[in-house]
């Protein structure tokens, strides 16, 4: 058992998490509903390219890309799909996205008005100010580097175009039946919505990071904030940064689809206390921690005893900003 006794603070912040991994999977579920519609609109046309293709395999020849990219069937299909994907993003997903992150934004803020009031001992808060609205409403449809979500989200089509292809390739290879062959073309093409889940997850929680952070600047009694890890879901590099400090001018950094958060650090108040990830996972059996690590750096860290910390390191992607790493095969 943890020797720490958690803040109150830390507390309220997990709740608001749990809250918005529920809005979150709200968005997911219908993003998820709209998609299959896409795939029930073209499910004749899959049927019928995979015939076709089918159909040029002998045992002399195989089924190339550019056979496939010569076909009117192919092209037709390839035209229908874009524009599907097309009305989705432009019809629906954008315009949820972007109501998603205004009103997870805001969640963002009540978090961390209700975590600052945490800070202190009950009824002995003093005023806080309130970040206004507009402020929030302004991260809708926008990244961190300010660019909108529809420029984010072009490369859609082309991942669930590439996913079909390559699956009717290897249905065609492996002589699967229509249905079967079918359905991992679907299963391919649904790359797309990979990409636009992932794409959603991660812009749902930065917006929700940074209401949580303009808000903490806009309070006047917080100094900075330190990170705070869902352990039992995070990567090794964000469990090992678990209890990072940042400065308040500062944005707290994540992976695509992270769950961590800003715990404040209040003036005039304690340090906010939590068992920090390195311990979680000092306290794990080893078939757990081989789990997290896998076999082959859990080995040589067994051996070696070096500070796994040492393979934590921050890299920038402009698509998705400052991202933790865990160098798993890296040298210490």
């Amino acid at each position: 058992m943890p020797d720490v006794i958690e803040s109150r603070v830390v507390s309220v912040l997990r709740e608001y998490r749990e809250e918005l991994i529920l809005r979150e999977g709200s968005v997911l579920e219908e993003m998820t509903s709209r998609w299959l519609k896409i795939e029930q609109q073209l499910d004749a046309d899959i049927s019928a390219l995979h015939l076709l293709m089918a159909s040029k395999k002998t045992d002399d020849v195989m089924l190339t890309r550019q056979m496939i990219w010569k076909e009117e069937r192919y092209q037709k299909l390839k035209a229908e799909l874009q524009a599907a994907i097309k009305a989705y993003n432009q019809n629906y997903l954008i315009r949820e996205l972007s109501q998603a992150q205004s009103d997870i934004g805001w969640l963002g803020v009540q978090a961390s008005l209700d975590a600052v009031k945490a800070s202190y001992a009950v009824g002995s808060s003093p005023l806080i100010k309130v970040l206004n609205r507009d402020a929030v409403e302004a991260l809708s449809g926008f990244l961190s580097n300010g660019a909108p979500l529809n420029s984010l989200l072009k490369n859609e089509f082309p991942e669930a175009l590439e996913g079909l292809t390559d699956a009717l390739i290897n249905a065609v290879a492996r002589g699967l039946g229509p249905k079967a062959a079918a359905q991992e073309m679907v299963n391919g093409m649904g790359m797309g919505l990979d990409r636009a889940m992932l794409i959603s997850r991660t812009e749902i929680g930065r917006a929700y990071r940074s209401g949580n952070i303009l808000q903490y600047r806009e309070s006047g009694v917080v100094t900075g904030f330190v990170r705070l890890v869902k352990k039992e879901s995070a990567c090794m590099a964000c469990l090992l940064l678990d209890g990072e400090k940042f400065a308040l001018a500062e944005m707290l950094d994540d992976h695509p689809q992270g769950n961590c958060s800003a715990v404040p650090e209040v003036a005039g108040v304690g340090a906010p206390q939590w068992e920090k990830g390195a311990d979680w996972f000092a306290r794990l059996d080893q078939d757990q921690q081989q789990a997290k690590l896998g076999p082959q750096l859990f080995e040589r860290w067994q051996k070696e005893g070096f500070d796994l910390s040492s393979l934590v390191s921050k890299s920038h992607s402009p698509e998705w900003g400052d991202t933790p790493r865990f160098n798993a095969g890296g040298s210490v």
